[in-house]
């Protein structure tokens, strides 16, 4: 088992409440961007890394993606791909902050109440800045579950891992999880690539 598959699978083994380290104190729905041929694209980019020269705003080949990052990992740094700009805020604990259009097509819920997948998708990214991990407990109307777990990549700073785990009624204590969620109807999952992977960029 690879380095990846096995701390996916160790996310799976915790089951003690876990402190918060890190709150944001409001998850953006979407990342800030701007086109690249926009006339206001570098004073966007000089918002994003004060020290970043003109010349380093270069639009890569189609469909790749150019990223800019600063000296200090815990500043936002830039993203350029598909003809955009985007700024990536990142946390104290130098971890992306994602909003909550980043989750779409990952692990989904289709009839789960629209407040309810806000509220689950910002615990996930406000887990993710602190602890570059995010778990959470999925219990469906007939008792069983599904632990759904997210990581970022070590290889690309643009992209994570997704898994969901299943668990029958009788398994599993939910006063054990520190992030419980009640839903009703179906669950679906995406997966990517060539093998195929439970995984996916941010853009």
């Amino acid at each position: 088992m690879n380095k990846k598959k096995l701390l996916i699978a160790s996310l799976f083994t915790i089951v003690i409440p876990i402190q918060m380290l890190y709150a944001q104190d409001e998850i953006r729905s979407d990342f800030l961007s701007i086109p690249f041929d926009d006339k206001n694209a570098y004073e966007f980019s000089k918002e994003c890394i004060p020290t970043i020269g003109e010349q380093s705003l270069k639009e890569p080949e189609k469909d790749k993606i150019s990223v800019i990052m600063p000296a200090d990992k815990s500043k936002p740094y830039l993203a350029i791909t598909k003809g955009k700009i985007y700024c990536i805020p990142m946390s104290e604990n130098k971890n992306p902050i994602l909003p909550l259009n980043v989750f779409d097509k990952t692990i989904d819920f289709p009839d789960m109440d629209k407040d309810e997948i806000i509220k689950l998708r910002t615990d996930l990214s406000k887990q993710l800045a602190t602890t570059g991990t995010a778990t959470a407990l999925m219990v469906n109307e007939k008792g069983n579950a599904f632990v759904i777990a997210y990581l970022f990549a070590n290889d690309a700073p643009h992209k994570f891992y997704y898994h969901a785990g299943f668990l029958k009624k009788g398994e599993f204590d939910e006063q054990k999880f520190s992030y419980v969620y009640k839903y009703k109807g179906g669950m679906s999952i995406s997966a990517r690539g060539q093998p195929s992977e439970y995984t996916k960029f941010f853009f």
